[in-house]
Parts: structure tokens; sequence; C-alpha cells
């Protein structure tokens, strides 16, 4: 995989979500291209994804999937769920929360 259609979710209003996923695409060498939907035909390789905030005296991130299709058949996917606690690792930054999970998506691609 060496590049990679990030279909945008207009839905997802975690403001910096979809630049921490290009960010991380690009650590592992796929280059990410931002898309709408319906994703073009040139496009291969797919990521999906969605993400929820939740309310803890003020917004962070709740949950998160993500899901890679190789010509719409979904080949890879990861999910991060915050558990409501008092630990205050709740507020890490979501580069922090997602890096790690794009991280352990991409493992199942050897490069």
């Amino acid at each position: 995989m060496e590049a990679i259609c990030i279909e945008r979710n207009p839905d997802v209003v975690v403001e910096d979500f979809l630049q921490v996923v290009e960010q991380g695409f690009a650590r592992h060498r796929i280059a990410p291209r931002v898309v709408a939907a319906p994703v073009p035909a040139d496009c291969d390789y797919t990521l999906w994804y969605s993400a929820r905030r939740r309310w803890d005296f003020r917004p962070v991130l709740g949950y998160a999937e993500l899901r890679v299709r190789y010509r719409g058949e979904t080949i890879g996917t990861a999910t991060w769920l915050s558990k409501p606690s008092l630990s205050l690792l709740k507020w890490r930054s979501t580069e922090s929360k997602i890096g790690p999970v794009i991280d352990e998506l991409l493992a199942e691609f050897p490069p």
C-alpha cells in the first residue's frame, strides 16, 4: 500500500481527528489523500473512519473506528474506546490516542 484515499466524514466533529489520521498514514510512508464521497474510481485503498466525542467537563475523544478497504472490501479494522475513569489520561491529545491505533492497524500490512 503506497497511497490511501481517506473518505472525509463530515459527521466527525473532533477538530484534529482527520489531520491526526493523515499524519499517521504519512508516518508509515503511505500517502494520504482526502476525498469526498463517492470515492473516486482511482482509489484502490480507502479509509473509512468514524469518531465521537463525549463530555467530561469538556469534550474528549470517546470512540474511534477505522476501516481500511481494498476496492470496497474491508481488509483491516481498528477501534479505540475511552472508558469512563478518574484517570487524567482521558485529557491526552487525539494523536496520543489514535496514533497507536493506526500503528496497530498498519502492522497488518507489511511495507
